[in-house]
């Protein structure tokens, strides 16, 4: 809160003092213009500027979140700078043409409030048909337009009728700035500092020469109010932008989070469906062997049905989504061989001997990466496979080896990298990302070894029997967490 406010304040006395710099200056530097009344009015043609500026910054604002008010407001805030700067002009420019014609500016006046009042009552039921800022800027041209054509009329107004004039602006600014705090789609801090700055302008503009009132300090308290007015607009509008661009980069954010939890959830969609036809492939053509009668040599028909029911067993798990199935003790032989069985049957060369070993794993995860690692050998090296489980020291390493044409070069750093594949791969770069993730979640790891030009060797090491951390899924673990 503290660092807000002092950024706030250091934010006012920026605007503030280029605003409010120029009076000074000039009087420091043109000796002869001490006049007050004279640099009251050229004053008014350093400030307005910066309302214009207001103006651009609500229009920016709107842009970026298109919220009908701050659209009106943009437009509304333009204009005031922009006839604001053309009635400075004017006023310096013909000052006795001015002060002859006083009735007729505040007339001018007069019927910019009650447009700015129908504006105020519009834009809480429409949205602006057209460019704010365009809009704000013609009709300021016009209004500044009208005021140089009433100064070709008859002149010689009374002071009786300027004052009437002046009382009536006034009441007719308090009635604008009431109807601005009850914008209820626009935020409270915006509606009182539009405001003010509408109160403090209006009045600003009845003080400045030819004013109808005469005091002692008139002149200061007009560049006062006046440097007011376009602090508080230039102020608001600057926070407002920011703001609207903190919302802005929120809803980005938002978006951006979305769009990743559906990626994600896409990824483990397509993750579980790579499993299921791997696994559907192999139920199918056993069960086509059975049908037909026509089996390979090394696979007996009991085997063949064994494995059918456990890979059943598996597919109405991997259907019903991934359980959180705790590590467990397990005989490879009895997990391994099923698979040997299924890729046998579909005439592919495995050489695998039974080990002996027991590793602590998931055994659904485990088959399924030893799955994914012969379907590679059989799809991309297009060679026999050479599957092979040995101790090493307190883990096992299942080993899978094939005689393809390897790796292709620089590929090796994003081998498991969700989506890469080689060039030359028809696969979708998928089952490696599965099983890297699947051995990361149950203390266990995945590599390649490559010796020489051609054949590569994929290495799963798994906790040994009795070696076990006892490391199943994480606290808080979630399917959708893939790398």
């Amino acid at each position: 809160m503290a660092a807000t406010r002092w950024r706030a304040a250091g934010q006012v006395l920026v605007v503030l003092l280029l605003v409010g710099a120029p009076l000074p200056l000039a009087l420091w530097l043109l000796p002869d213009s001490r006049d007050l009344e004279d640099t009251a009015l050229a004053h008014e043609l350093l400030v307005y500027p910066s309302v214009l500026v207001a103006g651009t910054l609500f229009y920016v604002s709107w842009r970026v979140h298109q919220t009908a008010t701050v659209g009106w407001l943009a437009a509304a805030v333009t204009l005031v700078g922009a006839q604001g700067l053309g009635s400075a002009a004017v006023r310096v420019s013909r000052p006795a043409g001015v002060a002859e014609h006083a009735s007729w500016h505040l007339a001018i006046d007069i019927a910019l409030y009650l447009g700015l009042i129908l504006v105020t009552a519009v834009a809480a039921r429409r949205a602006l048909p057209v460019d704010p800022l365009a809009a704000g800027l013609l009709t300021g041209l016009g209004l500044t337009a009208l005021r140089v054509g009433v100064l070709r009329l008859p002149g010689g107004d009374s002071r009786d009728t300027e004052l009437a004039l002046s009382a009536v602006l006034f009441v007719i600014a308090l009635l604008l700035a009431a109807m601005v705090l009850r914008m209820a789609s626009t935020p409270a801090w915006v509606r009182v500092r539009v405001a003010t700055a509408v109160t403090v302008l209006a009045v600003s503009h009845v003080l400045t020469p030819p004013a109808p009132v005469h005091f002692a300090g008139i002149d200061l308290v007009a560049v006062a109010l006046t440097v007011t007015g376009g602090v508080l607009l230039a102020t608001t509008g600057f926070d407002l932008l920011r703001e609207n661009l903190d919302r802005q980069r929120g809803a980005v954010r938002g978006l951006r989070e979305q769009v990743e939890h559906l990626e994600a959830g896409v990824r483990v969609d397509r993750a579980r469906l790579h499993e299921i036809h791997a696994t559907l492939a192999g139920i199918a053509h056993a069960s086509r062997l059975l049908h037909d009668g026509v089996l390979p040599a090394q696979a007996r028909r009991g085997e063949l049905e064994r494995m059918i029911d456990l890979e059943m067993s598996r597919l109405q798990r991997l259907m019903g989504g991934r359980e959180r199935r705790e590590v467990q003790e397990v005989a490879l032989d009895e997990l391994l061989s099923p698979l040997v069985v299924v890729h046998r049957a579909r005439g592919r060369v495995i050489h695998w001997e039974p080990s002996g070993q027991r590793a602590c794993c998931r055994p659904d995860d485990l088959t399924t990466v030893v799955n994914i690692l012969l379907e590679n050998v059989a799809q991309h090296a297009a060679s026999d496979a050479h599957l092979e489980v040995r101790r090493s020291g307190d883990r096992v390493e299942v080993r899978v080896r094939d005689r393809g044409p390897g790796i292709e070069q620089g590929m090796e750093a994003r081998l498991f990298h969700w989506g890469d594949r080689g060039v030359a791969s028809r696969g979708q770069g998928i089952g490696l990302s599965v099983a890297s993730r699947l051995m990361a979640e149950q203390d266990g790891r995945i590599c390649v070894e490559q010796d020489g030009p051609t054949g590569t060797t994929f290495v799963v090491t798994v906790p040994a029997a009795g070696n076990a951390s006892g490391v199943g899924f994480a606290e808080g673990a979630d399917d959708r967490a893939i790398p």
